[in-house]
Parts: C-alpha cells; structure tokens; sequence
C-alpha cells in the first residue's frame, strides 16, 4: 500500500502561505548556477561581520568549555545585563530573574510569545501590512488575524490604528506591534503608541511587540517601547528583541523576551519543550555585545543611513514608482501598482529581465498586494547595480 504523506499532516501546518523570500532566493541561485550575477536587495540581514570583540568573547567562551546545557531563562548575568538595557535604552524596568527570557532569536521569541497566549480560534489585530512570518507562526498556533488597515498618504504609511475599536471582537486575544516596522520602514510616533496603548487597556489586549529594529531610526527619530508609557501597558506587553540586526549577529541566534512573570513562565514552558535553551557560548557573545563598545552599532547604523538615501533616491527616478519615505528598519517598499502586474509577476520579471533579487509585497499580508520590498542592507554598489537593473526590467515592459 502506497501511503499518502499528506495524510499524515496537522491542520496546523497545511495552510497555505504567501510564495516570500525563499522562492525568490531559489529562483535566483538558477541564475547564478546558470552565470549570472546578480544584486540582492532582498535579504533583511546586515552585510556586516559580527564585530570581533563579539566573536572572541564566544571563542572565550568554548574554550572554558561552556558547551552544556545552561537553564532554559538563560544565564543570569545575561539577564542582568538584558535588564539593565533596557531601563538604561528604554526606561522600563524588569526582574531578571522573573521577567527575561533569552531566546535563540527574535522568530523563536514571536514563536514562544503566541504559542504560550493564543489558542485556537482566538483573533489577533495585526496590520494588513506586517512581516509575513508573523501570519505563519500565527497558523501554526492555531489563531486568527484580524487586519487593521493601512493606508499610503504620499511618502508615508498609515496605520489605521483608531479602527481597532471596530475590529475587536469577544475572541480578539492581543494585538502585534513591529516598531520599527518591516516592511513599511515607518517609526511609530509617540502619539500613535497613545493610541494603541489606550485601546490595548480599553479592551483588555495583550501586546506582543517586536523591537528587533530598535537601533535602526533616522533623521533624528527616537525609538520608543509601548511598554515604557505606562505600568498597566508594560504588564500586558511582550516585548520581543534580538541581536540580528543591532550586531549583526543572524546566524547566532541569539535574543530575548521580556514581560510580566506569568507571561515569562508560560512562555518558557513552550521553549523548553521545543528549543531547550539558547547555546551558552552565543549568550555569552550577546553579553559582551551589551557590555562592549557601542560604536560598532553607530557605525553600522551610519552606513545604512547613507544606503538607504541613494536607495531612495535611485527609485524616486524610476517613471510609475511611487516611493515611500524609509524612517527605520532598512526597508523600502514602493507601490508598483501602476506596471499591471502582481507583485510576485513584476518580482519574477524584475528578477529575470535585471538580475535583481526583491521580496513581493503578497508575502507582507494583504495589503502587502501591489508592493514589492527593496532591503538596503547592502552595500552601496549591490544597491547601484540594483537601480540599474529594475531600471532596465521596468524599460522593457513599457516597450
């Protein structure tokens, strides 16, 4: 008897998903299997070396033989620091003891957040345009989104945030804030975290806030955490944080949680039960990233600042793009709605016509449909070679 595999499946995990990143990368390696080259504005991944004093501290760290298990919480003086961090960066407090968790990444802290506060058929608020990753790990968990809408206004996006009231129904659950935003590149106002913040009380939400880009905001703007406005906000707040972006650190895996002590313990059941703990000598990297030097954050930072003004620069000249102003993350995402086409049918074209590699505006939610996503997390010539080719795809579709 031949057996079908699909037989075999959780419900959880047959929902389909937008075709993303990784179709994208898939069709490129052919092209570059095939001899071509090609320019990758795709990836939300620093180009960046991990700065050295960070890899020597984990060298340090196998060589004392830190290869063993360490508690699921992760290493107390990592915590420590974590929870110095942020009352020093964010002015909010938390035990280290009770109220940080150090995860393997900011995705595994998304993962362990919902699993451990949504069941099935609870709904979510989330912006109809958000990082698509989000809607996968919410099907896994068995939840349901609920779309808040966003609008282009010119060169900015605009969450609909004063619409939560009539999306919340008895089944809605929390609500997930990306802040700086992937792929909007928008930095919430102060005004904006009011908002939300005084509905989150008003309707009794959860707030599952992703921060991963903390570090990453331009002309002058200032990173601020919904946790920090009030003690009734930072008790029902998750905040979700890694090293990725600020050090350059992705293939570490390496972040942390932070929330109120039933919300910490709830989540580490989950991680225990499906990571473990993070690897001690990535911990201790992560420490030394903290206590380090920070110039290596400002300096990264600095680059993609000058990137991120030719990206933006470059696709303000191309004819029928309509380009949204960058404020932080390092993400462009214009409307490309005028060419005809789907974003994942103009993505192809693009990548197949000017060898350049670029995420489609479906992968980011609903409202992502009509987008395509330019990463600037690049170098600088990556970027020029990728104006020239979209120039060059875009040129043979008016002919």
């Amino acid at each position: 008897m031949v057996l079908q595999s699909n037989t075999f499946l959780a419900e959880r995990v047959k929902a389909k998903v937008s075709k993303g990143i990784h179709d994208v990368n898939r069709i490129a390696k052919e092209l570059v299997d095939s001899g071509h080259r090609v320019a990758r504005l795709i990836q939300g991944e620093p180009d960046f070396d991990t700065p050295d004093h960070i890899k020597k501290a984990a060298e340090e760290a196998l060589a004392r033989g830190m290869t063993h298990y360490v508690p699921v919480e992760g290493i107390l003086e990592l915590r420590k620091a974590v929870s110095c961090k942020i009352k020093e960066d964010l002015h909010v407090d938390y035990d280290p003891e009770k109220e940080i968790l150090i995860t393997e990444g900011g995705t595994l802290g998304i993962f362990i957040a919902f699993m451990a506060v949504i069941n099935p058929g609870d709904e979510v608020l989330i912006p109809e345009i958000t990082f698509g990753p989000y809607l996968n790990i919410l099907s896994i968990a068995q939840g349901k989104p609920v779309f808040i809408p966003v609008e282009r206004k010119d060169e900015r996006f605009i969450i609909h945030w004063e619409r939560i009231p009539d999306l919340v129904t008895p089944r809605t659950k929390a609500l997930v804030l990306n802040n700086p935003q992937n792929p909007l590149g928008t930095v919430m106002s102060p005004d904006e975290l009011a908002i939300v913040g005084e509905m989150a009380v008003r309707h009794n939400l959860l707030i599952v806030s992703d921060e991963v880009y903390e570090k990453l905001v331009f002309d002058g703007l200032k990173h601020i955490s919904i946790a920090s406005l009030s003690e009734e906000l930072r008790e029902r707040t998750i905040l979700v944080n890694s090293y990725s972006k600020t050090y350059a650190m992705t293939g570490w895996r390496i972040g942390y949680n932070a929330a109120n002590p039933e919300l910490t313990k709830a989540m580490s059941r989950v991680y225990q039960a499906s990571a473990r703990c993070a690897a001690p000598f990535t911990q201790m990297a992560a420490l030394t990233a903290i206590r380090g030097p920070q110039d290596c954050v400002e300096e990264m930072r600095g680059e993609y600042d000058k990137r991120r003004k030719i990206l933006y620069q470059g696709l303000k000249e191309i004819d029928g793009m309509i380009t949204p102003y960058p404020q932080g993350a390092f993400y462009i995402f214009p409307d490309v709605r005028s060419f005809g086409m789907s974003s994942w049918d103009l993505t192809l074209h693009i990548l197949r016509e000017g060898h350049v590699v670029l995420s489609p505006g479906s992968y980011y939610g609903p409202g992502g449909e009509g987008y395509i996503r330019f990463s600037y997390a690049t170098s600088a010539e990556e970027i020029q070679m990728g104006i020239e080719g979209v120039k060059k795809a875009l040129n043979k579709l008016r002919k």
